[in-house]
């Protein structure tokens, strides 16, 4: 038996100054929470203010139904008085409580308890707090109980998930638990009757742990954390919890209590580490972070980062907002003091810059964001965020729109939201607008073409709502009043997982759009004289050839001798040279370059075409089921796919060159790639003066709705990748794409 299950200590426990750690101690609550007894505890004052989840369930009501002296109500009217007047007494006298009362149960019955109350005191000699347990003596016969309470303990010794070791008063060992030997590795037997210093302390440690000992022979409560050993000689960080076990204010023994702490110093080891990687990340990137009550006024927390960007001393107290406040420029103070109250009203995140004066650094631009921390009620609880110094990241923006002036682009800067922060010169003198209004004016509304107007709308729409690079063209009005043909292609800046900005840059395409012209004008041409071809050949050519044949069938049954054979043997030579004239005629009209039904075997003969250098390895491969593509996009494909393998066998200066064609049941990939050279990034980016290969690949791609991507490095050499929906590639006639 660990204890007597009836105390009749006559002298409190006293807890030495220091001993006792929080963490430990609501450890012990937790394991005393759960135990089968009822053990309730007490404030100096009488004020009772916990019960064990035992108690709770006896009466059948939540805690704070009994805290205080409101578990009066739950005794006897008749015991009341007499219990009321006893406990008043041991908390004047600071003895020991010993009563009998009855305690109304859950089901309405009332059982005679057993209550006892201890105090334990702190290092002065005060009384620092009330332990006390009751027990159930209604059906009490003689010894049972003391049985029963034996069982309890001795289950609980055994099951609870603590080491525990009983020692003599030499400190020899007379019990220990499972969860002991799981720890140390000593079963029972090896441990009984051994000094615990000899089991579990390391050599270097022995004084250390005969302190201890001696302050447990004092009745003194122990409780450190430190270091033992193993049986295999392996150490193991634990906490430790000694506890003197007293009969009538004599020690009989001492129950210690030891937790493997190894986890939780791996935990703060960590989160030091992680700590000392934040401040230095802060430290890099000059963020600070803060925690600030709007209604106090207070600054509950400051990073070290935050009082150095800010300009206070990284080791006095927070400064309070008013003081952080005066920091502010006084220029943007009236405007700043304006939004805090507006998100502070509003209960609203937060992020914008202002100005401070640093009292070393002098006058610093500063990113603030903030959010705001509600109750549970909806009411503001605080605001936490960053600070962050921007002022070389301000003075590198002005220098790159000075930069960005010499660019011979038009170049617009949008933020996150699509209105304008900045345009360069060269926009601002196409326009014929100022800065401001590039700023305070719909630009798009008034420089795009109003036939135009629609699609650039939701192009922006669309493209602004992701953080993807997009393209789209679109007439622009210059300050002659003329609409001319723009590439816009929108570039975003994104930080922290946000877009922030919006870069744009504009290249004129008028040139280009007239060739574009110039070609549907010629296709134009083409598929009229395609319809003339198909028109003779369904009829004059029809005619001609039934001519011939009736004429031919005529002249086998005239005789040789006949004087009209010779004439009608040269008119059916002059039909049939004819008829190979017209067939030749019908070609040339319908001819357009397009390759043989046979797409792959079209492309595979390129090579011998070129008269390329035979010592290229040209690999064809197709995978997938092949499948009829309508004319006209194959044509295309053929189109695109011969550009590129042009210019790998005449441009890269590749030794191997793939082409492949993946047949899928959504898609068609066309993969060209060589590892040459590769394609210089401003060619690949605008194409080589005078030359359409590369903008006539991609105008095709966007005529039969395919997406074409283009990777190169010298190093790797270039890919061309085409791919088309199965949908559009087996369509009857091209898909409509407008521009953009």
């Amino acid at each position: 038996m660990l204890s007597p299950p009836r105390p009749t200590v006559k002298r409190p426990f006293t807890i030495p100054d220091g001993d006792v750690r929080g963490d430990n101690l609501a450890d012990l609550q937790v394991l005393v929470f759960s135990i089968p007894s009822l053990i309730h505890t007490s404030r100096p004052d009488g004020y009772l203010d916990f019960f064990n989840q035992t108690w709770l369930t006896f009466v059948g009501r939540p805690l704070e139904h009994l805290q205080g002296w409101n578990w009066t109500a739950f005794i006897h009217p008749e015991d009341v008085e007499g219990m009321v007047e006893k406990w008043r007494a041991s908390l004047a006298s600071g003895e020991p409580f010993l009563h009998k009362a009855r305690v109304l149960r859950a089901d309405g019955e009332y059982r005679w308890m057993l209550h006892h109350k201890v105090a334990v005191r702190d290092g002065c000699g005060r009384v620092a707090k009330w332990y006390g347990s009751s027990m159930d003596i209604s059906e009490v016969r003689p010894g049972g109980e003391l049985v029963r309470q034996e069982a309890l303990l001795d289950k609980l010794f055994a099951t609870v998930p603590e080491a525990i070791v009983v020692l003599d008063t030499d400190d020899s060992v007379l019990r220990v638990n499972p969860e002991f030997t799981r720890l140390f590795g000593y079963a029972e037997e090896e441990a009984l009757g051994r000094p615990i210093n000899e089991l579990v302390v390391p050599e270097e440690l022995r004084a250390e742990a005969e302190e201890y000992s001696r302050r447990g022979t004092r009745g003194g409560i122990v409780n450190v954390e430190t270091m033992r050993k193993r049986k295999d000689g392996t150490r193991v960080p634990v906490s430790i919890i000694g506890v003197p076990v007293s009969i009538a204010g004599s020690q009989i023994s001492e129950c210690v209590i030891y937790r493997d702490i190894t986890e939780s110093k791996s935990a703060e080891q960590r989160l030091r580490q992680s700590e000392a990687y934040l401040a230095e990340a802060q430290r890099l990137s000059q963020t600070g972070s803060w925690a600030w009550n709007p209604t106090t006024g207070d600054i509950t927390y400051s990073s070290e980062e935050c009082y150095r960007v800010l300009g206070f001393d990284p080791h006095g107290a927070p400064p309070r907002f008013e003081a952080f406040f005066q920091r502010i420029h006084p220029d943007d103070q009236a405007a700043t003091r304006e939004r805090f109250e507006k998100v502070i009203r509003e209960k609203a995140d937060f992020e914008f810059d202002y100005r401070i004066v640093h009292p070393d650094k002098g006058v610093r631009d500063i990113h603030v964001v903030g959010h705001a921390v509600l109750d549970r009620s909806g009411d503001l609880s605080e605001f936490v965020g960053t600070v962050i110094d921007v002022t070389e990241r301000k003075q590198a923006e002005q220098e790159l729109r000075q930069l960005v002036d010499f660019v011979p682009q038009l170049i617009v800067v949008f933020d996150q939201n699509g209105k304008v922060i900045h345009a360069n010169r060269v926009a601002r003198e196409y326009t014929g607008l100022t800065l401001e209004e590039f700023r305070s004016l719909d630009v798009i509304g008034r420089l795009i073409h109003p036939d135009d107007l629609e699609r650039v709308q939701a192009a922006r729409k669309h493209g602004f709502d992701g953080s993807e690079p997009f393209e789209l063209d679109a007439r622009m009005l210059g300050k002659d009043g003329i609409h001319r043909w723009f590439l816009g292609r929108y570039s975003p800046f994104v930080e922290e997982g946000r877009c922030r900005r919006w870069y744009v840059s504009a290249t004129e395409i008028e040139s280009r759009k007239q060739e574009e012209e110039r070609v549907r004008k010629e296709n134009v041409r083409l598929e009229e004289r395609t319809r003339i071809a198909q028109e003779l050949h369904d009829t004059l050519l029809q005619t001609f050839q039934s001519a011939s044949l009736h004429l031919g069938a005529a002249v086998l049954r005239v005789a040789q001798d006949s004087p009209v054979k010779n004439q009608l043997d040269r008119i059916l030579e002059i039909m049939r040279q004819g008829i190979v004239e017209s067939r030749s005629a019908i070609h040339g009209l319908r001819s357009s370059g397009s390759p043989s039904s046979d797409l792959v075997g079209a492309l595979s003969l390129i090579q011998d075409e070129l008269k390329a250098p035979s010592d290229i390895d040209f690999r064809v491969t197709v995978t997938g089921r092949q499948k009829q593509l309508a004319r006209e996009i194959q044509h295309e494909i053929y189109r695109i796919g011969r550009e590129a393998l042009v210019n790998a066998f005449c441009h890269s200066g590749a030794k191997r060159i793939e082409l492949e064609l993946e047949y899928s049941d959504r898609e068609l990939y066309v993969r060209i790639r060589d590892n040459g050279c590769g394609i210089e990034p401003q060619i690949l980016e605008k194409g080589r003066d005078g030359h359409w290969g590369l903008a006539g690949m991609r105008e095709r791609t966007t005529r039969i709705g395919g997406l074409l991507k283009i990777l190169s490095s010298p190093a790797a050499g270039t890919e061309v990748q085409l791919s088309i929906p199965t949908s559009i590639a087996s369509a009857l006639s091209l898909p409509h794409h407008s521009g953009g």
